[in-house]
């Protein structure tokens, strides 16, 4: 298995690597390995969940919301993710502003 370090990560995914520190340390997001001196080791898995993370992000979730929305579709498997796109359309096309914030 491959491992990564943090600056490799960072440029793979295209992201800086305070960022990663952050959604490790506030949110609880990554849970890397470590090296014996404390460096931090991501793996391929580690990877995509941060590629996951990010297109959470870039499609305007909070960040503080995306541990919730990954532990949901964990639970539903690979339609989770779908489905959610759905209920956040058809709330959106009904105009359900109050439900739409319930939602986010």
């Amino acid at each position: 298995m491959a491992l990564y370090t943090i600056g490799e990560v960072a440029l793979l995914c295209d992201i800086n690597p305070v960022t990663l520190r952050a959604w490790q340390r506030r949110y609880g997001l990554l849970k890397p390995q470590r090296t014996d001196g404390g460096h931090r080791l991501f793996n391929d898995a580690d990877i995509d969940l941060i590629r996951e993370i990010k297109r959470w992000i870039d499609t305007g979730v909070p960040v503080s919301k995306v541990q919730a929305l990954l532990l949901n579709e964990s639970l539903d498997g690979s339609n989770g993710w779908r489905d959610q796109q759905e209920a956040l359309l058809q709330l959106l096309q009904n105009g359900n502003i109050p439900r739409l914030r319930q939602w986010l």
